[in-house]
């Protein structure tokens, strides 16, 4: 698949989990829907990220180049002779195309939309993915409600 393809199977995945959550569709569902009343929204980001790496973890997708995508997996480490400055030993974005360094590599990231945390970096994952990598990741945000 290309870079594009894949961006746009992800956001469709998205946007299917979505509707199951809203929906309160099976056992995920409904505890992402309690976690949600109730405010808790690490639990429910935690609930939406299992359903959406679920998916797409579900099909082998590969590069163009014929490398595997990285669904949930594959570490991003600071450059040798770096130090990681937020004070992560690595960072792992949701969906990694290609290999970091490489011209075609690219990131995703599932992130909830305004959950209170300043958006879309809370902890500098995003930040130490560009620093380590020149790449930013891109973040796919999934609705609370």
């Amino acid at each position: 698949v290309s870079p594009q393809e894949m961006q746009a199977v992800a956001k469709s995945v998205r946007r299917h989990v979505d509707k199951l959550n809203r929906r309160g569709v099976g056992e995920a569902g409904q505890a992402y829907r309690a976690a949600v009343e109730a405010g808790d929204y690490q639990a429910a980001g935690a609930i939406a990220h299992n359903r959406m790496s679920k998916r797409l973890s579900s099909v082998d997708f590969r590069t163009l180049s014929g490398d595997r995508v990285l669904i949930n997996r594959g570490r991003v480490y600071p450059p040798p002779g770096t130090q990681a400055l937020r004070g992560h030993k690595y960072r792992m974005p949701d969906i990694q195309y290609g290999a970091p360094g490489s011209a075609t590599y690219r990131a995703w990231d599932f992130k909830g939309a305004e959950a209170g945390w300043p958006y879309p970096d809370p902890t500098g994952q995003f930040a130490d993915v560009l620093d380590w990598t020149g790449v930013r990741p891109e973040p796919l945000f999934y609705n609370w409600r």
